[in-house]
């Protein structure tokens, strides 16, 4: 039988209580909305496969991930998609994770063919970025969005490791391994793409409830 498989990487413990407050503030205004539950991340690639090459599929990933160095992530502020009245927090570095998600994406599908896994349905993360919510009717979500683009937010964590999540249905995703990238160089947020260093200043809440 086929499931539905997420990489993805989560912030620090100060940046995920951050977003959790947002998501907080962001209900008692609106009430309930698309993603109000979900832990905060940032989504990398998903796929299809077999959930009988579950444990290999952790392997490959692991695999995958010990060819990936340790990486910064930089935020800074906020912004939204239109379409799907998504409001999130921005990745500053977004063009640095980006490269370094495919590294880590066509590592781990070299890995997978080699294993003889099948893999389907894949689909990389074009814009990295942390979801508050989504979903909001039109009124709320310009006034929410005026809020928080008045919100000055900067924060900068190391992603250390990946988390391969299966999807349970009904919006309940289950943890299925965690796979550590390489610990030894770490790679600075300037090194790829000529981006200045990430910053370590702490972040201004300022949402009033």
């Amino acid at each position: 039988m086929k499931m539905f498989y997420k990489v993805q990487i989560q912030p620090s413990q100060l940046v995920a209580m951050y977003v959790r407050h947002c998501k907080q503030y962001v209900h008692q205004r609106v009430g309930k909305f698309k993603f109000i539950t979900s832990d905060p991340h940032i989504s990398l690639f998903s796929f299809e496969a077999n959930v009988q090459h579950e444990q290999l599929l952790i392997k490959a990933l692991r695999a995958a991930a010990s060819r990936v160095a340790l990486f910064d992530v930089s935020l800074n502020g906020f912004s939204y998609f239109t379409q799907s009245k998504t409001l999130f927090l921005k990745v500053e570095n977004a063009n640095v994770l980006k490269k370094l998600n495919q590294l880590f994406h066509d590592a781990f599908l070299e890995t997978a063919c080699e294993m003889g896994i099948e893999l389907s349905n894949i689909s990389v993360t074009d814009y990295p970025q942390i979801t508050i919510g989504a979903g909001f009717e039109s009124k709320s979500f310009v006034s929410l969005y005026n809020v928080f683009a008045n919100e000055k937010y900067r924060q900068a964590f190391t992603a250390d490791q990946a988390m391969l999540f299966k999807y349970m249905g009904r919006g309940q995703n289950k943890l299925i391994s965690r796979a550590p990238f390489y610990n030894q160089v770490k790679q600075a947020v300037g090194q790829v793409g000529g981006l200045p260093q990430g910053t370590s200043a702490q972040g201004q809440m300022e949402l009033v409830f």
